[in-house]
């Protein structure tokens, strides 16, 4: 696994101004909900390009890459935090992701097959680069893309997914149906039933129709 070391919130905020300012403005690495019971916070720093060839999920409630993010595997933060932040400097990359927080890359996000996106309007999605996936669902993440998105299928279930600085929406809120982009099974009264998903997502079962 790769090795980390914990910094400080303020160590964070340095590290992200030097690798990638673009993104800087876009995180706030001291939200109240990220505190520790000791009212501290504590970032999980992995240095320059981190290879996971495997599932990785979040358990901390702060992760910053300061390189590119590779995860042969699923990608997510419903482990064990409530509140969870991810920052990724450079690109991302991952078979799949399920995000229940927020996630702020500086690069292009490249999800092999479903990105799927849910933290009850709490949380944003932020893209400096491009979009790639073959399914993308947004049910209450603002989602936005600096780049291109080049996804086969889009779905804006609760939030937004908006493109470019003028934040220009890309979707119509429920133009299509989430029956059109999942298996049956992992519906729930024709809405993504979020922990079917998720353990499909794990075990590698089939998430997308033929």
């Amino acid at each position: 696994m790769p090795e980390y070391t914990e910094i400080s919130a303020r160590m964070a905020r340095k590290i992200v101004k030097s690798a990638c300012p673009a993104i800087a403005d876009e995180i706030d690495f001291e939200r109240d909900e990220y505190m520790n019971e000791d009212e501290t916070i504590v970032v999980r720093h992995y240095q320059g390009d981190t290879h996971f060839n495997q599932d990785f999920a979040i358990e901390a409630d702060t992760v910053l890459v300061s390189g590119d993010l590779i995860v042969q595997g699923l990608l997510s933060d419903c482990n064990i935090a409530e509140h969870t932040l991810l920052v990724v400097c450079g690109n991302l990359k991952a078979t799949n992701l399920h995000a229940r927080g927020e996630v702020i890359v500086g690069g292009n996000l490249d999800i092999g097959e479903l990105a799927y996106l849910s933290s009850s309007n709490d949380y944003m999605l932020h893209v400096g680069g491009n979009l790639f996936a073959q399914a993308f669902i947004e049910e209450g993440t603002y989602c936005v893309i600096q780049g291109n998105i080049e996804a086969t299928k889009i779905l804006s279930l609760q939030n937004e997914i908006v493109q470019g600085s003028a934040r220009q929406p890309v979707v119509e809120r429920r133009a299509s149906c989430a029956s059109d982009i999942l298996q049956p099974q992992l519906l729930e009264d024709a809405y993504p039933d979020r922990h079917a998903v998720l353990a499909a997502q794990r075990n590698k079962a089939a998430l997308l129709p033929a």
